[in-house]
């Protein structure tokens, strides 16, 4: 614990769990940490205990201790834990076994002849205060339902609603939770089926988007569509005895825009299974919205007819795709491994806007991580045009990746390259390029809540 000594008051605390897994707090509930370390610590209130990830959107903020140091506060919600803790709501599974239904047990491994299977979700808790349910398989999102628009748990004698989940090859570690209008979560629940049948070879889908012509001339960029190109090229040429086939799709510059986007995304939606693996790669401008009286601010990537970053943020929500959107895409694509690599900076003039909300896009794109059980890899986003550097025809962030995809580095004896060893990679390196060619370091942001899987084999 770190204390005030003119106020004895405490600032804020730091927990070392283990090497890697840490989590720092201050009085009032906000909290950082590490992915397991949420999971780990629990908040307690008399006989009622939840992990501490059950307040992620709530309390959530990147760079804590940072902030803390740099002489930020955070002050009360107005809302303490116990009283959250007191309005959270609890989920339970049930299975149909043809003449009953049963509720699960946790340490159960329920099989399925079928590739889908037929599960009661019973909520507890007033449904009144309930905001979604939200089911994972294997870790990564396959279902959101709005309470406000399910009939069964407005007329219903129970509030149990029954939805179909498709099923994969092998174990599915299904986990759901409820989230109140608190955004508190429930603690999760959690059931193992098992799916007996003969898995198939993976496949690979990149969708790659790189933007230098914006319609704006202010936002041109130099290097985002070279960036595309090389990290389709190399990722393609990694994966080629990984993966049966491999199927790309570029977008560019005026190509680039919103209809065409989610075109392809519907396309490779129709193509794609469970088996597979969707990389989405982007390389252009990325921006926090302001909050308007329509919607909540979000971080988008911006489309090739954005004229204006900062104008009206109704056109954003209209022609730029938000993050809320992209959580959407990810829950649609039913692929259940997947990255998505944002190489996104800022334009010129941007750089007192982007004081304001740095922090508004890292907690944005941690909850769509978070949320949809991928691995999210972005770039700097702290000075203007960020990552571009003329010397190396990319910028630093997809340089670093290109490095590493491509074998110039070490790996680690197996040859196989894993996303989790991408992060650990560019976290190390970027800092490094960024020095040597604009003088001061810059760090890239990587949030992983999905399971670790390669991505290439190393030649």
């Amino acid at each position: 614990k770190i204390w005030d000594l003119n106020s004895f008051t405490e600032i804020y605390s730091r927990i070392q769990i283990s090497r890697n897994e840490w989590l720092s707090t201050v009085p009032t509930g906000y909290f950082d940490g590490t992915k397991d370390a949420l999971k780990m610590v629990n908040y307690v209130s008399g006989m009622e205990s939840l992990p501490v990830g059950s307040f992620f959107d709530k309390y959530f903020s990147p760079g804590l201790i940072k902030r803390v140091n740099d002489g930020e506060r955070f002050n009360e919600t107005g809302q303490n834990i116990e009283e959250l803790m007191d309005s959270s709501p609890g989920l339970t599974f049930i299975l149909a076994d043809g003449r009953r239904n049963i509720a699960t047990q946790t340490d159960s491994i329920y099989t399925s002849a079928t590739e889908k299977v037929n599960i009661g979700l019973e909520i507890e808790g007033d449904i009144a205060n309930l905001e979604e349910v939200r089911v994972y398989n294997n870790g990564k999102l396959v279902l959101i339902e709005s309470l406000s628009n399910i009939v069964t748990f407005r007329g219903g004698a129970t509030n149990i609603h029954y939805v179909d989940l498709p099923l994969n090859a092998g174990e599915n570690h299904i986990s759901g939770l409820v989230i109140n209008k608190n955004k508190i979560e429930s603690n999760p629940t959690d059931l193992i089926i098992q799916y007996d049948t003969q898995a198939t070879n993976s496949d690979l889908y990149i969708l790659s988007i790189g933007i230098n012509d914006y319609q704006n001339p202010a936002y041109k960029l130099n290097y985002a569509v070279n960036d595309s190109r090389a990290f389709t090229k190399a990722l393609a040429a990694g994966g080629d005895t990984l993966f049966s086939e491999i199927m790309t799709y570029n977008i560019e510059n005026s190509r680039a825009n919103k209809l065409e986007i989610l075109a392809t995304i519907e396309t490779i939606k129709q193509q794609i299974r469970p088996q597979d693996v969707f990389v989405f790669y982007y390389a252009g401008h990325g921006v926090m919205s302001d909050k308007s009286k329509e919607n909540e601010a979000d971080f988008f990537i911006v489309t090739q007819d954005i004229l204006n970053l900062y104008g009206d943020p109704n056109t954003l929500f209209e022609k730029a795709i938000s993050a809320k959107e992209l959580m959407q895409y990810s829950m649609e694509i039913i692929a259940e491994k997947q990255l998505f690599v944002l190489d996104a900076c800022h334009s010129g003039g941007a750089i007192n806007q982007l004081a304001l909300r740095s922090d508004g896009r890292e907690k944005a794109l941690a909850q769509l991580a978070r949320s949809t059980g991928t691995f999210f890899l972005t770039a700097s986003q702290n000075a203007q045009y960020a990552n571009e550097v003329g010397n190396l025809k990319h910028g630093l962030f997809t340089y670093a990746l290109l490095e590493i995809i491509e074998g110039q580095i070490k790996d680690n004896g197996d040859n196989k390259l894993t996303i989790n060893e991408m992060k650990t990679y560019v976290e190390d390196r970027v800092p490094e390029l960024s020095e040597t060619y604009q003088g001061t370091p810059q760090y890239p942001t990587s949030y992983s809540f999905g399971q670790d899987f390669p991505l290439v084999i190393l030649k």
